[in-house]
């Protein structure tokens, strides 16, 4: 967590993304540890990229847009630097 923050005290920003589901898993729990200890220090709400909150399908086309990937990284990333939404 130390790493973290020293990261996001940098930056004012921060984009938590793993393949797990945004709702209840350890991208939020970072993602509040972040928000408690620096809230005067960001620029920006911290932002989370996660799995869609759906059972996994079982189609390979429909998986690979089930989880986080390149391109809603760069979207999240610019909106995040730029202001424009989520």
């Amino acid at each position: 967590m130390d790493t973290v923050l020293a990261s996001v005290r940098k930056t004012g920003r921060l984009l938590v993304t793993h393949p797990a589901v945004e709702f209840c898993g350890v991208g939020a729990e970072i993602a509040a540890r972040v928000h408690e200890s620096l809230f005067g220090e960001l620029k920006a709400p911290v932002a989370r990229y996660g799995a869609a909150y759906t059972p996994i399908p079982f189609s390979k086309a429909l998986e690979a847009q089930h989880f986080p990937n390149a391109a809603g990284i760069v979207q999240r990333a610019t909106a995040l630097v730029t202001g424009d939404g989520r």
